[in-house]
């Protein structure tokens, strides 16, 4: 795998993590083998480039979602 691929990901995986602390949403069990996982999938080809892109975005997505309910007070 294309090492800047893989610094991306794991950059971004540590972007979604301390969103996620900050607004108090944060399972530290499920964010990180949720993250390491695709990690792992990524390294070593078992995911490919999409589908390693398509669950960085939708982890993204739950994040954000999460952030705005949290804000909301549900």
């Amino acid at each position: 795998m294309n090492k800047t691929l893989a610094s991306s990901l794991a950059l971004c995986a540590l972007t979604f993590m301390t969103g996620a602390q900050a607004c108090g949403t944060h399972d530290p069990g499920v964010d990180h083998r949720q993250t390491a996982r695709i990690l792992q999938g990524a390294r070593t080809s078992e995911l490919a480039r999409g589908e390693t892109r398509h669950l960085a975005h939708q982890q993204m997505r739950i994040r954000r979602e999460e952030r705005r309910l949290k804000s909301d007070g549900a």
